[in-house]
């Protein structure tokens, strides 16, 4: 798919088409303050459509069997053709009620240092549904993929990878990959299945 933006209108494509007609699908688009070149974390969002099409494959990334198959995204520009390894997935909530009035901000561009990017990072592999074994790092450009889930309402699905490194091979080894057996969900996902929520 192509990937817009709009700089005066964030969601503009969320109801709109390659060419700006009304379209329920809309298309990807990417968050207005990111800049291809500049900007080191790409954040896209895409419709989660039940035909399959648009972001709904991103779903499939919740299969331990999918992430081995699929351990890599790749993302054009005009500039060049880039390899995202897959490192985190995760169910994630739109509203700050849904996990003790918070919200784990998927798209920070910018770490005081090695620390801060670190503690950024940990929390994405905290929650992530698998554990890949890919490593970032502050200085590897990040692309996150958004799309909804509907675990409970406005629920949504991140998939994070970082661009492969020069000089770096473009395949994983996924044999290592294995389920995460706690992942952190947001507190209602536990709410909604009568569960105490462990992180607190």
């Amino acid at each position: 798919y192509p990937v817009m933006q709009t700089k005066d209108n964030p969601n503009f494509y969320l109801k709109h088409a390659f060419d700006q007609s009304y379209s329920s699908y809309g298309v990807p688009y990417m968050q207005e303050n990111c800049d291809i070149g500049i900007s080191d974390n790409l954040v896209l969002y895409g419709h989660h459509m039940n035909n399959g099409s648009m972001f709904a494959d991103l779903t499939k990334y919740r299969s331990l069997s999918f992430y081995r198959q699929n351990p890599t995204l790749e993302f054009s520009t005009l500039y060049k053709k880039s390899t995202y390894k897959v490192y985190a997935v995760f169910v994630l909530n739109a509203s700050k009620s849904d996990d003790n009035n918070y919200i784990y901000n998927i798209s920070r561009k910018s770490f005081a240092n090695d620390e801060d990017f670190e503690s950024w990072s940990g929390e994405a592999y905290e929650r992530s549904l698998i554990n890949t074994g890919v490593d970032v790092n502050k200085d590897d450009n990040i692309i996150t993929l958004v799309t909804c889930v509907y675990d409970f309402d406005d629920a949504r699905l991140v998939v994070m990878a970082r661009e492969t490194r020069k000089d770096e091979d473009a395949s994983v080894d996924t044999s290592a990959a294995k389920a995460n057996p706690s992942p952190r969900y947001p507190k209602r996902w536990y709410d909604d299945r009568g569960l105490d929520f462990p992180f607190d």
